[in-house]
């Protein structure tokens, strides 16, 4: 609910029409309702994760909605009032742009498939057919809306064409042109400064880390927490570690007094490892221990490992059947070490990990074998999992979304030049996490492959306005004039939406996605000075040969400027 009051404050401020603001605030409507809704009707369920699947489609699926009202109001003013012409225009000259911003984010949330993580699957696949729903649904719902409200929404219009020239443009959109005019007379000097943020960023991606600790995500308030920090500090370890050691060979089995002896010191081992890491251990060690203990008339303390076989194979026999099958194996050949460890981060796991191979292996010799398994090997193995699934996942989204861009683009280097901006502030967002301790982990560790999908979307928009004024004659620095002047205001909308839809995650409980929230807004800025400043300061230098195309001189000679048609044949062609 606050995601979408603040999208409809954001769009009401921009747009400074409350009748547009509602018809785009019905559209997002309706398309959670499709999004959320197929997500439960494909039996998926709302958990920890999956969670952030309606913020992210509430915050995307404006974006376009925005785009088109934002040119719809403008067309309609400056077209001599027509309101079907304004409507047909924003639809003609938007559906392309938008069909790619659509793609980009799409591939970016559909690299999640390559994890290894059910909950992040399933926040790839659902969010990334929520985004084309939201590309469909913009492209029909809107327009319908606009024409069946079209006497209420005309009333709330005033056309421009009566008003002074100087005064055409409303305030959002002169900045931006103040803007270009800045960065076209020093490209060089924006450039340089920005280099020199990427150089600060440097230094704090150096200390960036990966760590998880799972009650750590937890606000100290939370009762949960606090019960789990209890219980470790008066009773015993809420972690169950297990160790399942097995014998090579039957003369070695857990029978023999050896055998036994072996699980003795590794428990021994295991208590004296990390200043009160672990508060309890268990084997059938233990038990058979206890068991000889009372039938020899001595305590608990004094109790020791049977020294005859025949002794331990009695002890068994007699023994509790359900204590014995989850301590050993019904052969004898396995058994298990139960460990209460207190709950830790995944850095502290793979120093246990450490330990085992230095310490523990060593100790059982080569007549056993030690598998580390239980709640803590899970962590550590999905810990894992999520490092390289997110860096295959960027990977794979940056490699889709850069042919992508070249369709767009149409330009070997306008597409590199593309990049840059939308690599930017995911390098500056690693760095700020790195400056201020801040780790990767199971949420803010996909922050990289959504900044990618989201971030290239303003840049598609710049881009095709720009490509647009070049092949319609103009010069590089007019064309980025005129890119700005078209498409900065919406630019500017979208990028506010998502900084603020994202921030609304740090109202949570969860630390991973309160500050999952925050950075992804910061990244979102970051992308914005990125489109620009960045964007247009590099065009300007290194100016992309783009010549006018043939479809657009021909309409020119014509007298007619029917983009779709170009767009759809070049795409075609």
């Amino acid at each position: 609910p606050i995601t979408f009051f603040i999208i409809l404050a954001v769009v009401y401020f921009m747009l400074r029409n409350f009748t547009l603001s509602v018809l785009g605030q019905l559209n997002i409507v309706a398309i959670l309702v499709w999004g959320v809704g197929l997500l439960i009707l494909c039996g998926e369920s709302i958990n920890s994760v999956t969670v952030v699947i309606a913020p992210i489609l509430l915050a995307i699926s404006i974006s376009d909605s925005i785009h088109i009202l934002s040119h719809y109001s403008d067309r309609y003013r400056t077209n001599g009032h027509d309101h079907s012409a304004a409507v047909k225009d924003a639809i003609k000259d938007l559906w392309y742009p938008c069909l790619f911003t659509s793609l980009t984010t799409f591939a970016g949330y559909l690299s999640f498939t390559t994890a290894t993580v059910r909950p992040v699957i399933t926040v790839g696949i659902f969010t990334a057919i929520g985004v084309m729903i939201a590309y469909a649904m913009t492209m029909i719902f809107v327009p319908s809306l606009l024409m069946t409200t079209g006497s209420i929404v005309q009333k709330t219009l005033k056309p421009r064409q009566q008003e002074p020239v100087s005064s055409g443009k409303d305030r959002i959109t002169e900045a931006m042109v103040l803007i270009g005019k800045g960065v076209a007379a020093r490209p060089g000097g924006v450039c340089l400064l920005f280099l020199l943020l990427t150089v600060l960023a440097t230094l704090g991606v150096k200390d960036l880390r990966f760590e998880t600790d799972f009650v750590s995500y937890l606000k100290d308030s939370n009762p949960i927490k606090q019960d789990i920090r209890f219980i470790e500090k008066n009773i015993r370890g809420t972690v169950p570690v297990e160790l399942v050691i097995r014998a090579k060979s039957p003369e070695h089995d857990f029978t023999h007094p050896e055998g036994l002896k072996k699980l003795e010191q590794v428990q021994r081992s295991l208590m004296n490892y990390g200043e009160g890491h672990f508060t309890s251990s268990f084997s059938v060690a233990d038990y058979i221990r206890e068991m000889h203990g009372a039938f020899t008339g001595g305590t608990s303390a004094s109790a020791a490992i049977p020294e005859s076989q025949n002794d331990i194979t009695d002890y068994y026999e007699l023994g509790d059947a359900a204590i014995l099958k989850r301590s050993v194996s019904l052969d004898r050949m396995e058994a298990r070490v139960s460990v209460a460890s207190k709950f830790g981060s995944s850095k502290s796991s793979e120093k246990f990990t450490r330990f085992l191979d230095s310490d523990i292996r060593p100790l059982l010799g080569d007549r056993y074998n030690l598998h580390f398994t239980g709640m803590s090997a899970l962590y550590i193995t999905m810990d894992r999992n999520l490092k390289y699934s997110q860096a295959w996942s960027f990977a794979s989204a940056l490699a889709v979304i850069t042919l992508m861009m070249f369709f767009v683009c149409r330009n070997v280097k306008l597409t590199i030049i593309s990049l840059i901006p939308n690599l930017f502030p995911i390098f500056v967002t690693f760095g700020v996490m790195g400056w201020f301790n801040i780790p990767l982990d199971a949420a803010t560790i996909m922050i990289a492959s959504i900044t990618i999908g989201l971030a290239v979307d303003d840049t598609i928009h710049f881009i095709t306005w720009y490509r647009r004024s070049r092949e319609a004659g103009r010069d590089t620095r007019e064309a980025v004039l005129q890119a700005l002047e078209d498409a900065g205001k919406p630019i500017v909308m979208t990028s506010v939406v998502l900084c603020l839809s994202y921030l609304v995650l740090v109202l949570g409980s969860v630390k991973p996605i309160i500050a999952f929230g925050a950075l992804a807004s910061l990244a979102m800025f970051f992308a914005l000075l990125g489109d620009l400043f960045i964007l247009p300061a590099l065009i300007l230098i290194f100016k992309p040969d783009i010549r006018p195309s043939r479809c657009f001189a021909e309409k020119e000679e014509e007298g007619t400027s029917e983009d779709l048609d170009c767009e759809l044949a070049e795409a075609l062609e």
